[in-house]
């Protein structure tokens, strides 16, 4: 949709988009496609998180602990800006990746 429209045009062109069955997803989503049943790329793909527990975490950290130094790995995770911060739970957090969005 190009150029000016009216609220009338804008209402019936987002009525008229078509969406994944599954999750919602427009079709101007960027690189989306839907099967025959409607469902998009992005649910076809999707795995569910397997959650195994702390100690298969502890075994798979294992193997890329650098041994005798003082921060041998480092697993992503996303604890919010209070971790980053150092004020929430997880004090021991070092490294903080902005998003552009952080107030410090």
């Amino acid at each position: 949709m190009a150029g000016t429209v009216s609220f009338g045009e804008w209402d019936t062109y987002v009525a008229t988009m078509r969406r994944c069955t599954t999750c919602i997803l427009p079709e101007t989503f960027p690189g989306i496609t839907f099967n025959a049943e409607g469902v998009c790329n992005y649910c076809l793909a999707y795995e569910p998180v397997k959650v195994r527990g702390e100690q298969e975490l502890e075994n798979v950290l294992a193997r890329y602990r650098n041994k005798g130094e003082k921060y041998d790995c480092i697993a992503p995770i996303s604890g919010g800006l209070g971790c980053a911060r150092g004020d929430g739970p997880r004090e021991d957090c070092g490294i903080h990746e902005s998003n552009g969005r952080a107030s410090e």
